[in-house]
Formats: structure tokens, sequence, C-alpha cells
């Protein structure tokens, strides 16, 4: 059966850097399927705390949990961090302003870290891949390269390069 507990949660979590407190005793559980926005002017700590809840950021006070196991405090002991570092492959944190390698195609892109992190089979993580550019009606953008510039890539020279690879085509 599965728990009803928070599959991830804040429990008065701070963060400082040196004098500047940019989160102050911040709770918040995360149940399994709940969608949560976190909204605020800028510099109220709002990618402080989810690079608190992502691992990337130790707290100053407070601690992460995830299923109720303590997995980020400010002094973790060896237990904590054994359970961090079995969580962390779970957890996955998408930059506000987040990059796609130019030089790989969607597929590619989204099979990345499947391939490096969690040591997934080629095979495996295309077809979790397709399938999740199929949920989101992308399943045509599959082999297609981010947007560059063709100025800086094709005409730097006098002489025009020819490439296979589709770099103009918008995602």
């Amino acid at each position: 059966m599965p728990s009803t507990g928070p599959i991830i949660a804040a429990d008065q979590v701070s963060k400082s850097f040196g004098p500047n407190e940019v989160l102050r005793r911040v709770s918040l559980p995360v149940a399994e399927k709940d969608m949560v926005c976190v909204i605020g002017p800028s510099g109220s700590g709002k990618t402080t705390l989810l690079r608190c809840l992502a691992l990337l950021e130790q707290p100053s006070t407070g601690r992460v949990t995830m299923r109720g196991t303590t997995i980020a405090s400010p002094k973790p002991d060896s237990a904590e961090r054994r359970a961090a570092r079995a969580v962390r492959p779970e957890i996955g944190l998408v930059f506000q302003h987040f990059n796609l390698w130019p030089h790989m195609s969607v597929l590619e892109n989204l099979i990345e870290a499947p391939l490096r992190v969690k040591r997934m089979a080629r095979h495996a993580a295309v077809a979790m891949a397709e399938q999740l550019l199929a949920k989101v009606g992308l399943a045509d953008k599959r082999d297609v390269y981010p947007m560059l510039c063709r100025l800086r890539l094709c005409c730097s020279t006098s002489r025009p390069r020819r490439s296979t690879r589709n770099y103009g085509a918008r995602c």
C-alpha cells in the first residue's frame, strides 16, 4: 500500500549565505502527484529552496526528508549521506534558463541523464524518451536539434559549410 506521507518535504529549512538569510524556517510537504508552485518576488529564495530540495545546497538549519528519511541537514552523518546518495538519481531540477546541448538531438538530450546517471540500457532510455515525447505531443521533434544561430555555424568563414543535421529547425 502506498505511503500517505509526503514524498519529499522541507522541515523548518533555513539557508544563509554569510550574513544574508535567504530562507527562514520554510516547511513544505509534497505528496505524490501533488502539483506545487513556488512563487514570489525576485530574490525571495524560491530557487534556493528548490536547490535544497534537490540536494544542490545544504540547509543551514532544518532538514529535507524523502519518504520519511532525512536526506539533508546542516551536519549530515554517514547514514544521511548514504540516504542522499541513494535518492539523488530520483531527484531532478530544471533551471530557469535551462539549455539543451546544441550538438545533440532532442532525443539524445532526453536520454543523456538516464544513460549516465541511472545507467539505463539505451533501448529502454530511448523507449522512455519516445513515450514522454508522445505524451506531450512532441514525438515529431525526436530528431530535431536545438535552434542555433546559422550565421555563427554556417557563415563564419567565406565558404559555406554543408551539414546533414537540421540545426535550424525549431523545437
